[in-house]
């Protein structure tokens, strides 16, 4: 769909960012050199940053895609397993199917999947799994026993609910696998043939993908898996994700800097991208409002994570209408509406073993430095 000329004036000020490329190179060095940095020290096998506006974005890369002797030098185009950032595309899927008039946010989830038509369960809504305020517990190794996507949703219907539903903020990967099937199923048209033909073919963002298939070179490795005993590479670190063939809406996509950035200048210019509109400014804006004041410290939109006051991966200087994710892997995106810039950081800190967290205090100091300098 074209971008309408006509934009209403909407509560939260998105901003144009007035630096171009050669400038934004040049404030960004300290950050590129950062990087390097925890490459070096092997806080991080390598990464890719990204940081740029609705026109511009400067790349900079470092360090190997694993250790070992097969490792490869990390590029610009390198892909990492975004882990929880899949859910980022969950909810594009939920928020461009509301603007088409297919649900409802207060529908319940057990309309569309009767897995859920059972006493303690029917009440749940597609905006409670969004807001992950639905009562599904956070996580549970239902890979274990699980070999499809249909057995999984069994178990995850079978659980018995963390809380009642409603009353508590629990960040919830059960919830967006749960979400990824309803949408699916209203629609009649799989998760990823959704993303491809709505989303990544639009964008071009032609590296984007479910178990990708490209030379090992260019991924990114993530943990030695002690489930399978395997090293995950090239396939998803998610163990749910994984018993389902690697395609879920809590993680399993893969995709390169360049791809996620135009994602993030679409939400930074509400919703369009070069003249193509994939979301109306008004669906953005709503994405982006705090659903769940007084349900605890964590502010969550549709989908997205939002500026709160406590330690947070967006850094102490996020502006008041900030928004992002973070992905287990290494992965995140943060988005600054009033300074009109985002931030990717796309690392694999679990390679070869979760047990190193360094990188989750650097990625606070990574945003305040890049902030900082941008404005």
């Amino acid at each position: 769909m074209e971008e309408f000329k006509y934009q209403a004036k909407l509560n939260i000020p998105f901003v144009e960012n007035p630096f171009g490329q050669a400038e934004l190179a040049e404030r960004l060095k300290p950050a590129f050199a950062l990087q390097e940095k925890l490459a070096k020290e092997q806080i991080i096998p390598g990464g890719v940053l990204a940081v740029g506006n609705i026109n511009h974005v400067v790349y900079g890369a470092a360090g190997l895609n694993l250790y070992g002797s097969e490792a490869a030098t990390v590029k610009e185009d390198t892909l990492y397993d975004l882990a929880s950032l899949t859910k980022l595309f969950t909810g594009f899927m939920a928020m461009q199917m509301l603007e088409r008039g297919l649900y409802r946010l207060h529908d319940p989830v057990s309309l569309f999947l009767p897995e859920f038509q059972r006493s303690d369960k029917e009440h749940i809504t597609i905006y409670q799994l969004l807001t992950h305020t639905s009562g599904l517990s956070p996580h549970q190794e239902f890979f274990r026993n699980c070999d499809s996507p249909e057995s999984m949703l069994a178990a995850i219907a079978e659980f018995p609910l963390a809380y009642a539903t409603g009353t508590e903020v629990a960040y919830s990967c059960l919830g967006f696998i749960t979400l990824a099937q309803a949408l699916a199923k209203i629609l009649g048209l799989s998760f990823d043939e959704y993303l491809q033909i709505n989303l990544f073919q639009p964008l071009q963002m032609k590296d984007t993908c479910f178990n990708p298939k490209q030379e090992k070179a260019r991924i990114a490795a993530t943990e030695q898996s002690d489930w399978d005993n395997r090293l995950c590479w090239g396939a998803v670190h998610d163990e749910n994700a994984r018993c389902q063939g690697g395609i879920s809406g809590n993680a399993g996509l893969f995709s390169t800097a360049e791809d996620l950035s135009k994602f993030a200048q679409m939400y930074l210019n509400q919703g369009s991208y070069k003249g193509l509109r994939l979301l109306s400014p008004l669906t953005v804006q709503n994405s982006i409002i705090n659903r769940t004041a007084g349900l605890g410290s964590q502010h969550r939109g549709l989908a997205w994570h939002l500026k709160d006051q406590g330690l947070s991966f967006m850094g102490d200087l996020a502006t008041k209408n900030s928004f992002g994710h973070t992905g287990f892997t290494g992965t995140s995106m943060l988005i600054s509406p009033e300074l009109g810039i985002f931030v990717l950081w796309l690392t694999n800190r679990v390679h070869p073993s979760r047990k190193e967290e360094r990188l989750l205090r650097y990625r606070s100091l990574m945003h305040n430095l890049i902030l900082a300098a941008l404005v």
